[in-house]
């Protein structure tokens, strides 16, 4: 005889914790036979299939803790609105393009909304929603919807999260919560024909004989063979007796409890387990499996569920926003800021980082200050250099942790054990660079919706807990006119997070370390556009588009002067034509900032416009007015990491 397969005591305590979970959800629940998505009890020996699901949480707790590991089932009762949409295909060929399918939906429809999901061992997914018979009246016959599988209640099972197939596990990878499907997506299915017809629910199709059919005579011999038939798949002990006393049950004249077990010692007493397939955990030769047989239905639990008037939500937070950093990033948010690869995000970020840690200002706009949590994609040897060109080397409250010494690891654990990091130190800010390195994204699945959406449930779990959360993503390659596409790779990352932000070089020429902070934000406080220049590895503001304009062209004509001055000795002199075919900026734009010269002194202007004689500028006598080429832009650096202004 094989072994049975020997899980460790914690993923058997995941595996129960999981099951209650889904009873939470309103679940009924049935077992499945060890390392197999079949029913644990054949209908041959009376199991019923899915219809055997209860809500008996003992029951579920008694036999997911027996030694043999069952796996087990979950079905939604008659009465429940929880469907559960089989993304991949259903079997054990799953359909190679589902990813492909689910983001073409997604790009038609919107968001499919962030709910509670399950990754099969196969790669496809589970994904349950409530479906809105209130809004959508019923939902569409047949047992496909939107081109899947569907389960509805009381028509078909899906294999729980926890349990084990062939040694990979269905992992829960969504929030723990079930969403309702939105509507742009629920009037998709009805509006499609529908798909093969669904199995009659109830018991009026199964046509073996059940407990129900025994006659007095034949108890004890059909309660022995069901127990040979369990204590060969590996049920022991309460769970064994668990099962024949739910069977016991609906039989016309139960036996009694001391018959029930000597049914059983006659059983354990002359066999052993029988040997499984290593890889499916069935028993070799055998067939079908089926559950344990289940009576007494009841009706779906009332949960005890807090709901809240909207005036209590209102007071559930502050009035004012709690900023980590005013007018961008907030506490209990994500931030997510894409640009380009090599323009100065990573710089950025560690700016803002110092700025932060020192509780000093950043690009004009206060900081809250403490300490910080970092994830970055870097190595320590071009790191060090980073940082310390921050100013940020001799600072122990900004913790790094390397993708290096990450890599291999789940996510989800990752950003855990982040926040776990981030409650022992006191900070209340973390960052994410890059978000699709630490996450596992690369191609295909960095453009699926669905891994998406995978990736930031865990980063809005960490907000959530009250954290700051800043993301890092490039930008995708071309560009996007829409902020919420210009990250690389699926636009549901830009779907879930309070403001996005893009680092872009500015159009039209001008400085090569200027950059435009452009921002869409859930905010009204957040600029739509902030122009900011690289200065000695730190950032400073120079203002809106216009403002940085009139400062070029300011700086363009001084500059232009001088020069001539300096090459020809003598005094030059320029129209305005003349600037314009020179510096390449706007004749309106100069004209004012000629005049604003004049105003000042320093610039004058040679004879007047008349006819075709066009008036000429030109920098004043020397001696006559003290000039001095401004700052770039028109003013000193602000929000510098020196801390001038």
């Amino acid at each position: 005889m094989s072994a049975l397969p020997v899980q460790a005591p914690d993923v058997v305590a995941r595996r129960v914790e999981l099951a209650m979970q889904m009873h939470d959800l309103g679940a009924w629940i049935f077992p499945l036979a060890p390392g197999s998505k079949l029913p644990l009890l054949a209908k041959r020996h009376g199991g019923h299939g899915f219809l055997d699901a209860k809500p008996d949480r003992d029951m579920t707790r008694t036999f997911l803790s027996n030694p043999s590991q069952p796996n087990y089932g979950v079905v939604f009762p008659e009465g429940s609105d929880v469907i559960i949409l089989d993304l991949d295909g259903g079997g054990d060929d799953p359909r190679p393009t589902w990813q492909a399918d689910w983001q073409r939906l997604y790009n038609r429809l919107g968001p499919p909304g962030l709910t509670y999901i399950v990754r099969t061992p196969s790669g496809g997914r589970h994904a349950y929603y409530h479906w809105r018979t209130d809004l959508y009246g019923a939902w569409p016959p047949g047992d496909e919807m939107l081109g899947w599988t569907v389960r509805k209640p009381w028509t078909g099972y899906a294999v729980g999260p926890g349990s084990v197939v062939k040694g990979l596990t269905y992992e829960p990878v969504g929030l723990p919560t079930i969403a309702d499907l939105p509507e742009s997506w629920a009037r998709a299915a009805l509006a499609e024909k529908p798909g093969r017809d669904t199995q009659p629910t109830g018991r009026e199709f199964i046509t073996i004989k059940g407990p129900a059919q025994v006659q007095k005579g034949g108890r004890h011999r059909y309660l022995r063979d069901r127990a040979r038939y369990l204590v060969g798949i590996g049920l022991t002990g309460e769970a064994l007796y668990a099962a024949i006393a739910d069977l016991n049950r609906q039989l016309p004249e139960p036996k009694t409890e001391e018959e029930i077990r000597r049914a059983i010692g006659e059983v354990e007493s002359k066999f052993e387990p029988d040997e499984l397939d290593p890889e499916t955990g069935q028993v070799l030769a055998a067939t079908a499996r089926g559950p344990l047989a289940a009576s007494n239905r009841g009706l779906p639990r009332v949960l005890d569920l807090p709901f809240y008037p909207a005036v209590t939500v209102a007071a559930m937070t502050q009035e004012q926003v709690d900023w980590a950093w005013t007018d961008y990033l907030a506490y209990g948010t994500i931030v997510e800021i894409v640009g380009p690869p090599k323009a100065g995000k990573t710089t950025l970020v560690l700016n803002l980082l110092r700025a932060y840690v020192e509780r000093r200002p950043f690009l004009d706009r206060a900081t809250a200050g403490g300490p910080v949590v970092v994830l970055t994609e870097q190595g320590p040897t071009s790191l060090r250099a980073v940082i310390a060109r921050a100013g940020l080397a001799e600072r122990e409250d900004v913790e790094f942790l390397l993708y290096r010494d990450a890599r291999g690891r789940e996510w989800r654990d990752i950003v855990e054990t982040s926040i776990q990091r981030c409650r022992a130190i006191g900070a209340r800010f973390l960052v994410v660079d890059t978000l699709p390195v630490f996450a596992g994204l690369s191609g295909e699945t960095e453009n699926n919706a669905g891994d998406a959406l995978t990736a930031m449930e865990p980063l809005l779990g960490a907000a959530g807990e009250g954290l700051a959360v800043l993301v890092n993503r490039h930008r995708r390659k071309g560009g996007a006119p829409d902020i919420a596409d210009e990250g690389r790779g699926s636009g549901a990352f830009s779907g879930t997070v309070d403001v996005i932000l893009a680092l872009r070089r500015k159009e039209g020429g001008g400085r090569p370390t200027v950059r435009v902070l452009a921002a869409a934000s859930r905010f009204d406080e957040t600029p739509e556009e902030l122009f900011v220049e690289l200065e000695d590895n730190h950032y400073v503001v120079l203002g809106d588009d216009a403002a940085v304009e009139t400062a070029e062209a300011r700086e363009a004509v001084l500059s232009l002067l001088a020069a001539a001055v300096q090459v020809d000795g003598g005094k030059q002199e320029w129209t305005v034509a003349d600037l314009v075919e020179i510096t390449g900026k706007a004749r309106g734009t100069l004209q004012r900032v000629l005049n604003d010269l004049l105003r000042t002194e320093d610039l004058v202007r040679v004879g007047e416009s008349r006819g075709n004689r066009a008036a000429r500028y030109a920098l004043p006598d020397p001696g006559s007015v003290s000039h001095q080429t401004p700052a770039p832009y028109g003013g000193a650096a602000s929000g510098g990491l020196d801390g001038s202004q």
